[in-house]
């Protein structure tokens, strides 16, 4: 652990946990977290990060300290900003002043992903324009042909029709045997194979 890296699959793939170009957030002050409870801690933003909206997460060591750190949307002032910090252990754990509790990583607004809820009168209409058009009993037929079978019981006639519309709208999703499971020519991967392979097993623990 010394070095940084974790390895997985015996060393096939190999990761670097810290980053050189990692700016680290410090304490600005000692501090005590309670056992079983919250703090927003104070940190000090190096200098050279400036300001604007970052994203702070937890330093790869923290975990020595048995604390957790909370992934926050920052905007750092006069070189300050704060850590949510958790602590799920039953004893106080000290923070000594400028202790390293996460990094802090620019965030820029195109990397933000915006979801909007209000559906618009445009495709409110296209929504419409796609309604099935075909008859209630082809569409029955349609779904007896892939095996689904649909029963009103319980359902009103109109909850039974937008049921079965539902499913007739989408019944290309229903697999019922290979010749259904296409596959897919997007992107071709080749598996290299010689004659003396062999699975590589490696128990841990």
């Amino acid at each position: 652990m010394n070095s940084q890296i974790v390895t997985l699959y015996t060393d096939l793939v190999g990761a670097n946990l810290f980053n050189d170009s990692d700016t680290i957030l410090k304490t600005t002050e000692a501090a005590l977290i309670p056992p079983k409870s919250e703090a927003l801690i104070l940190v000090i933003v190096p200098h050279h990060f400036g300001t604007g909206l970052a994203i702070v997460e937890p330093s790869v060591n923290l975990h020595r300290l048995q604390l957790a750190l909370a992934r926050s949307i920052v905007s750092p002032v006069n070189n300050r900003t704060v850590c949510k910090v958790m602590n799920p252990t039953d004893v106080a754990r000290f923070l000594e002043r400028k202790t390293t509790l996460g990094v802090i990583h620019k965030l820029y607004l195109d990397s933000v992903t915006v979801i909007d809820d209000n559906v618009s009168n445009s495709s409110t209409s296209q929504i419409h324009e796609n309604e099935v058009t075909v008859p209630f009993s082809e569409q029955l037929d349609s779904l007896a042909a892939k095996g689904i079978t649909l029963q009103q019981n319980s359902l009103t006639l109109d909850e039974f029709h937008s049921l079965t519309e539902l499913i007739y709208r989408n019944k290309d999703l229903f697999a019922t045997s290979m010749h259904d499971l296409v596959g897919t020519n997007v992107e071709t991967m080749p598996i290299s194979t010689f004659p003396d392979g062999f699975c590589v097993t490696r128990i841990y623990g």
